[in-house]
């Protein structure tokens, strides 16, 4: 809940608030009769699709005969990193001069996650056992744009920016099985889990102004982003493979993506 405390907060004062500097002063809203609604200017819904990279690391579980029950090692996995198609909507607004802030929910699609182990704290020679399971995640960003000047002339002008976002990550693991053909039951699957995590990204990218309508630019989105999802894990309530003998920490791996986006940002008559 701290995660989304904090993700308030920031929306508050990126979203919320009027800027001094603003470029237009605030109209009434046409939504509402009474215009007690004041609607931001230059505000816009943004729509991307894009594919991603998940990047899958400190791979790791705690087996039942590790320490407080015994003396067997922590495994860590060389997981695979599979990629994943990404989906964003997002609801923004011009803050100040070259400045945007928006509230985006990104959502990575569900891949299936494996891999042997890797090695063993403290160090043994094995053999371990490997795993495989699933992975989906979301996750709602407050984002920051910086416009840079733009380039070129004409029709072909472009307006490059950097970007950065924090927010909460909900990852999702799917059922996970560990398997080890040295051990009287080789196949032993748990439930998955899913839990929330703080959130970051950053990124680059560049806008392209297609057309115009009568609440604004529509401007076409090229963008990379950086994600760090904080991490995933499972249950530890067994599904099949025998009775007891439950982990001492279940499956559990860091999240990051690399997302390659493209985009297109629809004015919103607000004003």
């Amino acid at each position: 809940m701290r995660f989304v405390f904090k993700v308030s907060i920031l929306l508050t004062v990126a979203l919320a608030g009027t800027s001094a500097t603003a470029q237009r002063a605030l109209k009434p809203s046409p939504l509402y009769q009474n215009g007690w609604f004041q609607g931001p200017p230059e505000a816009y819904l943004r729509l991307g699709v894009g594919a991603g990279s998940f990047g899958i690391s400190d791979g790791r579980w705690a087996p039942p005969g590790a320490p407080p029950n015994g003396s067997d090692p922590i495994v860590f996995f060389d997981l695979s990193e599979p990629d994943n198609a990404v989906g964003t909507i997002a609801l923004g607004r011009k803050v100040r001069q070259n400045m945007r802030g928006e509230v985006a929910l990104t959502h990575f699609g569900r891949e299936d996650i494996s891999g042997p182990w890797s090695y063993t704290v403290p160090s043994s020679l094995g053999p371990h056992a490997s795993v495989s399971t699933s992975l989906q995640t979301t996750a709602l960003m407050a984002n920051v744009f910086y416009d840079l000047p733009k380039m070129g002339r004409g029709n072909f002008r472009v307006q490059p920016y950097v970007m950065g976002g924090l927010g909460v990550a909900w990852n999702k693991m799917g059922d996970w099985t560990r398997i080890n053909t040295d051990k009287p039951q080789p196949t032993r699957s748990f439930e998955g889990d899913a839990n929330s995590d703080f959130a970051f990204a950053l990124g680059v990218g560049a806008g392209w102004t297609v057309g115009k309508s009568k609440a604004g630019p529509i401007t076409l989105d090229l963008m990379y982003q950086f994600f760090d999802l904080g991490s995933a894990k499972g249950s530890s309530t067994l599904l099949s493979g025998g009775q007891g003998d439950t982990p001492v920490d279940p499956l559990s791996f860091d999240v990051t993506s690399h997302v390659i986006s493209f985009g297109v940002r629809i004015p919103l008559n607000l004003r």
